[in-house]
């Protein structure tokens, strides 16, 4: 004897309720995340980053062109990252600590250097992705064709940038061609890179702009990079600066202060000490406004 079909209908009835129930809280946290869908193995830096955009902006997803995040948001200025850098990092003897800072790299796109202030572009933050560019004449024994940081026979490096990513490009010091063009900016910005980050030169400053790819270097130049470069590898540790740059480092690029890269191995550290060095400059600047020796402030509240 068959199940009559009345029997079914509760059944019918609870599959539909979650089905509806579902489907509406997926479209609810679509809603939320400003129509992006959502983010799923999030880490400790991903989550820092949302709650940045939600107190930028209200929504966890969004993003401002504001260039300070308010008041009390304590990741909003690129110094107090190098400040909590300072106290982390353990440089080579005899040497200075760099603290992140890559000196000297300043934005070019999608606004100038020379832009006004009220028209700077926005701050990007972002893991890093990395390219290393060597001289022609660099005897250095190639990559094989199967090393993963090799660029594919028969491609071009900006046709393997990553998606999410701030390109690091690492280029001699002493050259003087550009390692980034419009064509190059225009690649990148159809495959979905967040930034670019030039340890040397750039050109076509107005085919630059046109990508709208926000894009950083150390200078610009009239000559294309087949004079003086070639590429050696990607996404291997490189150096702006005499500040290593790991793929996967956090690149913050701040069109008022620069850019700092962050190892990616003390990043929860860096979050994590950030608030204290915040408070504690603070109670120091609140005691100099009362009239107190900046030695004695500091003495007070930064030990």
């Amino acid at each position: 004897m068959g199940v009559p079909f009345e029997t079914l209908l509760p059944y019918g009835l609870m599959l539909a309720l979650f089905g509806v129930t579902g489907v509406g809280l997926s479209a609810a946290t679509y809603y939320e995340n400003n129509y992006k869908r959502p983010r799923h193995g999030l880490d400790k830096w991903d989550r820092q980053m949302m709650e940045r955009d939600q107190r930028m902006t209200g929504i966890k997803r969004g993003q401002s062109d504001k260039v300070e995040a308010p008041l009390g948001f304590e990741v909003n200025n690129p110094w107090k990252v190098s400040d909590a850098l300072l106290k982390l990092e353990k440089p080579a003897a005899g040497k200075p600590a760099k603290a992140g800072y890559l000196a000297d790299i300043v934005p070019f796109a999608p606004s100038s250097p020379f832009a006004p202030a009220n028209t700077l572009q926005s701050k990007i933050i972002a893991r890093a992705s990395t390219l290393k560019l060597v001289d022609k004449s660099d005897a250095m024994q190639p990559l094989s064709a199967d090393d993963p940081n090799a660029i594919p026979n028969g491609s071009h490096w900006a046709d393997e940038t990553e998606e999410g990513t701030i390109l690091v490009i690492g280029q001699p010091s002493h050259q003087t061609c550009a390692a980034v063009g419009g064509i190059m900016a225009s690649r990148m910005s159809y495959r979905g890179v967040r930034g670019c980050v030039v340890g040397g030169r750039v050109r076509d400053l107005a085919e630059l702009k046109k990508s709208g790819l926000p894009i950083w270097a150390a200078g610009r130049s009239t000559v294309g990079s087949g004079a003086e470069s070639q590429v050696y590898a990607r996404n291997i540790p490189i150096s702006i600066k005499e500040v290593s740059v790991s793929p996967g480092d956090i690149v913050f690029c701040d069109p008022l202060e620069g850019v700092v890269v962050i190892p990616q191995d003390l990043a929860d550290q860096v979050i994590d000490l950030i608030p204290k060095l915040v408070s504690a400059d603070d109670k120091v600047k609140e005691d100099v406004e009362k009239g107190s020796t900046v030695q004695a402030a500091f003495k007070k509240h930064r030990n």
